[in-house]
């Protein structure tokens, strides 16, 4: 290895450029020449010094095409420093007329800068550096600018910029494209730092790297290139256990990793994904969080934060939807997340125009029909909700989820014997628990409830994905059956396993309440009025609770509470009449028959019999 050249503090300048120096500034000008006379003399005195140890620079590809003008600074023995950048390609000096390969050795990852050799210049000595001027300082730029060869400016220090061990002069001489890698000299021709790529929109606002930063490039590019091999090996790894899903593992390699670089968004994008898998969704969004903090292009970790986000049902998810479309605009699922997101905000118009966007990129997404089905469902168009099923169940055929779908939107529309064959059809179909929830559901549509608990049963014997969903079909089967209890026992346990299906606890208060079992099935009512007070549902149902117990009066209150809410409800009208029977107010019991009356004939019909004619035979 060559030495590193010293500063010129270490040791006298070359003595080349000292005596080139003193022809000009002192053989040029008599003695009794004035300051004047004398300033005006040392820009040329310093082209003259220092023009030689700065020289043009090309670079081009492989098919001799030019790439790059630059500028490169001796350091003496074959080597130089330029800003090289990225750039690769053949470097050539121009050396008088001759023209020089150079080899790029290290390149520095802080300030873009590159060493580069050629041993057919090892004669030229290295330039005599200075430490780094102050703000004021009179500098003189020398590059190849705009590749018309090694020129000079003239401009002062505007300011030192300093952010932790790195640090830039800014000044004003001016520099243009191919003025990179040149020198930035003081008034004594020392080289005080190597001009960085022109500023775009800046005027005279130019910066150099610090000559004192040319030390140690070698030794930062080695750095550099050790720390990127080992997270290269990290991440390599991180791939590993994740292919394998080995996520245990891939908690315990992350956690090391950010112990040792806490700030390396792959490592903390690695810890979510291990702890997203294990459902510690908290800590997998903080993390996501925290990863994109430090790279907001992390794609992976954007949608990771997406994903927590939006099953802790956290409002910044549709936020962060919204980021993902406008940051990968071409990215499906990118419009599946937003479109998922206003179905959770229950913004169905913009769910759908998401979803149809995605769709539209790819016709044969699978999500896409999924997601336009789900809303077609939730709206009532069962046609449009079949067509997307069957969309899905076609692309995905050997898909037993799929099959599921389109079986579910088969019974919606009445076609059970289609729904019935599918599954026949489907290999094992006679093994499989989620196959044969379906096929369970298929026979409550047929009206065979006793077929259908038998397959449900075995259902629950092969493992089903989802046993609480089995569970709430054997609790549908046996309440359509008469037989309660087992309805009850059912619905509980459907509840115990899947407590976020708020319906679930309605079908158990119902079935409860035809049980007999008043005092728990007033718990489950009671909580729903409190949560959803303005749901007529839980107000007449507590009511029948009260009216059933033979609570008159307080189960009037809750009726009327209901009809205020919604009025059209001829049954509640009905209880009612027979409340006010039951507490001798005959008076009110003509009241509410006649607003019965006009709203459901039919049923009016069936409470004048039981409540209306008593009270005139009582009459006569």
């Amino acid at each position: 290895m060559h030495p590193t050249p010293h500063r010129s503090a270490d040791r006298p300048r070359s003595p080349t450029a000292a005596a080139l120096l003193c022809l000009a500034l002192g053989a040029m000008a008599p003695a009794h020449a004035d300051d004047a006379a004398h300033a005006d003399n040392i820009p040329r005195a310093v082209f003259t010094s220092s023009a030689p140890f700065v020289l043009p620079l090309t670079v081009s590809d492989g098919d001799g095409q030019r790439l790059a003008n630059l500028s490169a600074v001796s350091l003496g023995g074959g080597r130089f420093v330029s800003r090289c950048g990225e750039l690769s390609g053949r470097f050539e000096a121009i050396d008088g007329t001759a023209s020089r390969l150079l080899a790029v050795t290290a390149r520095d990852p802080d300030s873009e800068l590159c060493l580069l050799e050629s041993p057919e210049l090892a004669a030229l000595p290295a330039v005599p550096t200075a430490p780094t001027p102050q703000a004021g300082s009179r500098v003189f730029a020398l590059g190849n600018a705009l590749g018309l060869g090694t020129g000079i400016s003239e401009g002062v220090v505007s300011k030192l910029h300093r952010q932790g061990e790195d640090a830039r002069i800014q000044f004003t001489a001016a520099i243009a494209a191919g003025s990179e890698g040149g020198g930035l000299f003081d008034t004594e021709g020392r080289l005080v730092g190597i001009i960085d790529r022109p500023l775009e929109g800046g005027q005279n606002v130019n910066l150099a790297v610090p000559a004192a930063r040319l030390d140690d490039i070698a030794a930062r590019a080695a750095l550099r290139s050790a720390q990127r091999s080992e997270r290269d090996a990290l991440i390599a790894r991180a791939d590993e256990l994740r292919a394998a899903r080995d996520w245990t593992g891939l908690r315990e390699h992350a956690q090391a990793w950010v112990t040792r670089h806490p700030q390396d968004a792959e490592a903390l994008r690695a810890r979510a994904e291990a702890a997203e898998a294990a459902s510690e969704l908290a800590a997998a969004r903080a993390d996501y969080r925290q990863a994109l903090a430090q790279a907001a292009d992390l794609k992976a970790a954007a949608f990771g934060l997406w994903r927590t986000q939006f099953a802790l049902n956290d409002n910044d998810a549709l936020q962060t939807a919204q980021t993902l479309t406008e940051r990968w605009p071409a990215d499906v699922d990118a419009w599946i997340s937003l479109s998922r997101s206003h179905a959770m905000r229950q913004d169905a118009d913009a769910a759908e125009r998401a979803a149809r966007r995605a769709l539209a990129m790819q016709p044969w997404n699978v999500a896409s029909h999924y997601l336009l089905g789900w809303l077609a469902q939730s709206r009532g168009d069962n046609l449009a909700w079949l067509h997307h099923q069957s969309a899905v169940w076609e692309l995905a055929p050997s898909s037993a989820p799929a099959l599921m779908g389109y079986v579910d939107a088969l019974i919606a529309n009445g076609r059970v014997a289609r729904a019935m064959a599918l599954i026949d059809a489907f290999p094992d179909h006679d093994s499989n628990g989620d196959l044969l929830y379906a096929r369970g559901l298929v026979l409550i549509a047929a009206k065979r409830p006793g077929d259908a608990l038998t397959t449900l049963r075995r259902s629950l014997e092969h493992t089903p994905s989802n046993p609480a969903w089995v569970w709430k079909a054997l609790g549908d089967a046996s309440y359509g059956l008469g037989m309660l209890p087992q309805a009850v026992d059912a619905y509980r346990k459907a509840v115990q396993g899947a407590p976020e299906q708020e319906g679930w606890r309605w079908a158990l208060a119902v079935a409860l309440k035809d049980a007999l079992m008043l005092d728990e099935a007033m718990d489950l009512f009671s909580e729903w009025t409190t949560r959803w007070p303005d749901s007529p549902d839980g107000w007449r149902q507590t009511g029948v609770v009260l009216h059933m117990r033979g609570q008159y009066a307080q189960a009037n209150t809750h009726y009327q509470r209901s009809l205020e809410l919604e009025a059209r409800q001829p049954l509640v009208w009905h209880l009612l009449m027979e409340s006010y029977t039951a507490m001798g107010r005959p008076d009110d019991v003509r009241r509410a028959w006649l607003r019965l009356r006009e709203l459901d004939p039919a049923q009016a019909e069936v409470a004048r019999l039981c409540c209306i004619v008593p009270l005139e035979v009582g009459a006569r």
